[in-house]
């Protein structure tokens, strides 16, 4: 609608009036939920709604407008790819096949999709692929006023003050506090915590994704893949800062203390966790 009204048809634009950065990690989760969550097999309807559920999500994915949300998508795909074809080995060949299958599904999906939003996939277009394919990516880091060139000033302002300030941060202070700051995100997750909570802080917070990452792996493959591509994703923008976020790794977080509750007999059904 917006675009037929105003008569905008260029990504950059787009990426103005109705797209976010913010919230392309929510879209991310949800594609993996829906692509893992083994409740489908269990119910015939949700079967039929799986693939309406992944190409909402994808859908939402474009429509962010955010590169930081197709690069999460497929660094976090490219990352469950290996995983299964060393898995290869253990499992049987019909699995192969299904997991195979499930991979060329979403690719296919894509590819078929991408063309047919041209409006909105022009923006990744341009400034993704082609700046990908174009080897001007490196001069573009070098450029104060291009998004990849600001995120390293963002970044290196960021260590000068940790070099003043290693052990506290900045006692939970954004980077816009920061004297000379040129905006008031730190535009990843990482460097947030970092400035924030200084060296202690960041080292709690680093512990306590590798601990929720190893829960969430053993007993919750769909959040745990979904949890990786946030992860991903946090290199190049907040995630968990956002009140979105916050919510998401409370849920993740509760997970894991429920969980020492199935050390009581029969409460592992209870948390969707088997002996």
């Amino acid at each position: 609608f917006i675009v037929f009204q105003t008569g905008v048809f260029d990504g950059a634009e787009l990426k103005v009036l109705v797209g976010s950065q913010r919230i392309g990690f929510i879209y991310l989760l949800s594609f993996w939920i829906s692509i893992l969550d083994k409740k489908y097999l269990q119910s015939r309807y949700l079967k039929k709604m799986k693939w309406f559920f992944i190409c909402i999500s994808l859908l939402g994915l474009l429509l962010t407008f955010s590169r930081s949300s197709i690069v999460s998508l497929l660094i976090s795909i490219s990352i469950y790819s290996i995983y299964k074809i060393f898995k290869l080995s253990n499992i049987s060949t019909k699995k192969i096949r299904k997991n195979l299958s499930t991979i060329i599904i979403v690719i296919g999906t894509l590819i078929v999709i991408y063309p047919s939003l041209f409006v909105f996939t022009k923006f990744y277009t341009d400034r993704l692929f082609g700046l990908l394919f174009s080897g001007n990516l490196f001069k573009l880091l070098s450029l104060s006023n291009s998004s990849e060139g600001l995120r390293f000033i963002i970044w290196n302002d960021i260590l000068s003050y940790l070099g003043n300030n290693p052990i506290f941060g900045s006692l939970y202070l954004g980077y816009w506090s920061l004297p000379g700051a040129v905006t008031g995100s730190s535009h990843n997750q990482y460097f947030d915590v970092l400035l924030k909570s200084g060296a202690i802080g960041f080292i709690l917070y680093i512990t306590c994704l590798v601990f929720l990452s190893k829960f969430l792996f053993k007993y919750w493959q769909n959040y745990f893949w979904g949890f990786i591509s946030i992860l991903v994703y946090g290199v190049f923008h907040e995630t968990f800062k956002e009140s979105q976020g916050a919510f998401i790794i409370a849920f993740m977080i509760g997970l894991y203390s429920s969980s020492t509750l199935s050390l009581i007999p029969g409460n592992y059904q209870l948390f969707g966790i088997t002996k």
